[in-house]
């Protein structure tokens, strides 16, 4: 034995390049190295003294890593690894109520790949709130926002109603309607469809004065008789549906 020089007589070296491992003899494996190189060169050296039974190595391939991910804000990566090598891929997502937006596409999911350069095939997305966009209008109908703002994003409420006193939501249904994750004004009973105004009988907003509530001097028609027919004239257009004039029979 020599103490002053490691590995006097029998030795092997790993070279990539102008990196070089070793040399390393003995009993003792040396740690797992790493030489980031697809062509490595093993060395060996032999003095031939001394009957030995030679050496032995193992070893695996192993892609380039990938720099370190960091999930978007309000979504997230999958699988989440502490480290990434050549062709492992990760899917990104967001959280409900946000969508994927890559160049400027909305989308629910984007897939990335690890590289064997050691790069990402793509930057990480970013998530952005489902917006629902303006709501339809309804015909007969009024749209109040529940927000200051106005807002259409995830989430916010609008409601329908109708004008009163002519019209009312068909069946009494609710006029609420939820921005979905989807994108989609929705009703928890109409669902995407919108709700219906129908006409009603309106009342008049002062009784009608006593001399034009009847016919002077009519009589109940007999059956095949032509009845009476008038045309009544009010001031108080509140009584006459739509702003128009009708005729009515006695």
């Amino acid at each position: 034995d020599h103490p002053e020089v490691p590995c006097p007589y029998d030795y092997i070296k790993i070279k990539v390049g102008e990196n070089v491992w070793g040399p390393y003899c003995g009993e003792k494996a040396p740690e797992a190295i790493s030489t980031q190189s697809h062509s490595v060169q093993i060395l060996f050296r032999s003095d031939n003294s001394g009957e030995n039974r030679g050496w032995r190595l193992s070893y695996r391939a192993a892609g380039n890593e990938c720099p370190e991910l960091q999930p978007p804000d309000q979504g997230k990566i999958e699988p989440l690894q502490a480290k990434y090598s050549f062709k492992d891929q990760v899917l990104v997502s967001c959280d409900t109520g946000y969508k994927v937006l890559k160049d400027e596409v909305e989308m629910d999911t984007f897939q990335i790949e690890c590289l064997k350069d050691g790069t990402w095939s793509n930057k990480i997305p970013t998530c952005k709130m489902v917006d629902c966009g303006v709501p339809a209008e309804l015909e007969h109908g009024l749209l109040t926002f529940s927000s200051r703002s106005n807002l259409t994003t995830y989430a916010s409420e609008v409601t329908y109603s109708c004008q009163q006193p002519y019209y009312r939501l068909l069946h009494n249904v609710s006029g609420v309607y939820t921005c979905s994750a989807q994108g989609i004004w929705t009703n928890e009973v109409l669902g995407r469809s919108l709700p219906t105004c129908i006409p009603v009988c309106g009342q008049p907003s002062r009784s009608l004065p006593s001399l034009i509530k009847r016919i002077i001097g009519g009589r109940n028609a007999e059956p095949g008789l032509f009845p009476w027919q008038a045309l009544i004239v009010v001031e108080d257009t509140s009584r006459v549906p739509n702003d128009k004039w009708f005729g009515s029979g006695a």
